[in-house]
Parts: C-alpha cells; sequence; structure tokens
C-alpha cells in the first residue's frame, strides 16, 4: 500500500512539472513576441555610386520607406559611393552577413548567380516598354530564388537605362573605329566577349578604378547609362558618346539571407515590398530624365553620335553561343519572346 500511494504521488509530481514547463514555454513564446514587435533593427545598406545617381535615389526611397511603415522598427543606414565597398565587395558582404542589404549592378551578380548573365545579352531588349514589361513577368521571380543557395535575395530590378560607349580618341561611326580602342568593361565574361567581338581591347575592371584610369590615359574608353556619364562627371575626362546602346544597364536590390532571416515576417514583407517600390519609381525616373541628361551632356561640350546598330548585332553571336553553351538561354529566350508593347 504504501508503495502504491509513492507512486501515485510520483506520477502527480510528474504531471506538475509537465504542466509548469509548459506554462513557461507558454509565456516566454508570448514575451518573445511581443518583444518582436518592439525590437529596432538598425541595418545597413550600401551602394557604390554618389548620391546624385539613382542607387542612392532608390535607397533613399527605399529607407524612407520602411522607417515610416515598420513606426520606426526598422533604421536604415545607407553607406554610399563604395564605402563599404564595390560591387563584388557589397555582394560578399552580403553572403557573409556583414552588410544587410545593398543595391548593386546588376552585372557582377552573374559570377555569383549565374541566371542574370541572361540580362546583360547584347541587343536583347527591344526599349524602355520592352524592359518595363519583361520585370513584370514571373520568370524574373524565379530568376531571383535561385540566389537563396549562394546567401543572397534578390528582390527589386531597377531599370537605368541603355548603356552607350564614351571614349576620348574618336566618334565611334563604325565597327572598324573600335580598333584601337582600350575600353573599361564591368567585371563580366558577358560584357569583355561583346567588346572583344567589336574590335576593341578589353580591359575589365572595377568601378572605383574608372575615373583615375581614364584621366591617366591608361584607358580610352568605358560603356554606361546616360544618367551614370553625367552623374559620374565622365564629361571632365570623355569627349565622345556613342549611342550603341549594346546592353541595358540594371541594378539590383539585395538583401542578405542572414539578416533576413533573423527578421519577423511583417519586416521581412515590408522590406521586399518597398524594395520594388523604390525600384519602379526610381526606374520610371531614370526613364523620364534621359532626355534632359542628354542635353546636359551636350550642353557640358560632349559631342553624340548614332552608329548602325545592325552591323554590330551579327558580331555578337558568338556572345550569345557562349551563354547558351552554359545552359543559360532559357531567361533570355523568354525575355525575346515578351511582346515590345505596353
Amino acid at each position: 500500500m504504501k508503495k502504491e500511494i509513492v507512486g501515485f504521488i510520483f506520477v502527480i509530481a510528474l504531471v506538475c512539472i509537465a504542466l509548469m514547463t509548459a506554462c513557461g514555454k507558454s509565456d516566454g513564446s508570448a514575451e518573445e513576441s511581443k518583444a518582436s514587435e518592439t525590437t529596432v533593427f538598425e541595418l545597413k545598406l550600401g551602394h557604390q555610386t554618389p548620391e546624385t545617381e539613382p542607387y542612392h535615389i532608390a535607397a533613399v526611397k527605399f529607407r524612407d520607406m520602411v522607417e515610416k511603415e515598420s513606426n520606426g522598427r526598422l533604421k536604415i543606414s545607407i553607406f554610399p559611393a563604395g564605402q563599404l565597398g564595390f560591387d563584388r565587395e557589397l555582394i560578399e558582404g552580403l553572403q557573409f552577413g556583414t552588410i544587410d542589404l545593398a543595391y548593386v549592378t546588376s552585372s557582377p551578380l552573374g559570377n555569383f548567380i549565374p541566371g542574370f548573365a541572361a540580362l546583360d545579352m547584347p541587343f536583347l531588349f527591344k526599349g524602355w516598354d520592352h524592359i518595363e514589361k519583361v520585370l513584370q513577368q514571373p520568370f524574373i521571380q524565379d530568376l531571383f530564388k535561385t540566389g537563396e543557395e549562394k546567401g543572397l535575395l534578390p528582390m527589386a530590378l531597377l531599370p537605368r537605362g541603355f548603356r552607350s560607349v564614351t571614349n576620348s580618341k574618336r566618334p565611334i561611326n563604325t565597327v572598324a573605329d573600335f580598333r584601337g580602342i582600350k575600353i573599361r568593361v564591368i567585371e563580366s565574361p558577358v560584357f569583355v566577349s561583346t567588346f572583344e567581338a567589336m574590335g576593341a581591347t578589353v580591359t575589365a575592371m572595377s568601378w572605383g578604378e574608372v575615373f583615375t584610369a581614364l584621366q591617366q590615359g591608361a584607358i580610352d574608353a568605358q560603356e554606361n547609362s546616360i544618367n551614370t556619364i553625367h552623374n559620374e562627371r565622365l564629361f571632365e575626362v570623355q569627349k565622345y558618346v556613342s549611342l550603341t546602346e549594346h546592353i541595358f544597364a540594371m541594378t539590383t536590390f539585395v538583401a542578405s539571407k542572414a539578416t533576413y532571416e533573423k527578421l519577423p515576417k511583417d519586416l521581412q514583407d515590408l522590406i521586399r515590398k518597398s524594395a520594388i517600390e523604390a525600384s519602379r519609381l526610381t526606374g520610371k525616373e531614370c526613364r523620364d530624365q534621359e532626355a534632359d541628361y542628354t542635353k546636359k551632356l551636350i550642353d557640358k561640350g560632349m559631342a553624340f553620335n548614332n552608329i548602325d546598330k545592325t552591323t554590330l548585332r551579327p558580331l555578337v553571336q558568338k556572345t550569345y553561343d557562349d551563354f547558351i553553351a552554359k545552359g543559360g538561354s532559357q531567361i533570355a529566350d523568354l525575355i525575346k519572346n515578351i511582346e515590345n508593347t505596353k
């Protein structure tokens, strides 16, 4: 009888301990939930350009949106002009979680997320209307998802305009004019292949080195969107703008997966929504201001000329062939098949 009583008391004790543990967990969970609603998350956002560039303009829009809509739970510190590094360093920082958010040039992302190289296929995009329609397609979101295994979460594309060639030697009116031109390109196999096919002498280098290299004559030329040519003050070291419009300039908003997964779900959703909206609004401004930037560059003494693009397109077929050989034709084909309509 005494053994039965002891056994009964032991069972009752176990039940009480289980109930106390369950209650303790419930209280802790409630406290954690409440804490997540009041915790302030301070995030670092980096980019490589001056504050006059679309990268920074979009970053400011994004910051203002998330700080307002989160009621101060998100605080975004923006580090412009390469303070946290240029594109490659920013991307690597996102992977390691030492940088939380960044606006980076889309082309270098192709070295980390291969599908992004499709966006750089020469003469792929037919115009701004085509670009804006492509950005609304589901396959762009599928492309973004391929960054997760690399610790990168692309969330939005910011369209900046068609890239054209500037140089200090002569107008490029024909393919022959590329010969003897030493041109800087983005650190991307697609860009290197494109300009080698056109006959230029190609050097891939980080953007932070370009102005000095042009100034010192180490290179003659570079290629970029009209707004970047103006905002980076390339008119101080370049004379000619040849409207090759060979590749469309894109910037990508990317979050560090390591940082993102530490945030509450509502703040994750807010970051994604705000990145898309800030990039869309800034892209519209880039389109609207393109003619104005052209006039400003002419006023600064730059000489513009057109070039027959039908003479350039056949030269870059090898770039497509190399890309397709690496299994990368799917996204490029999807982009081609989007009609150029509003």
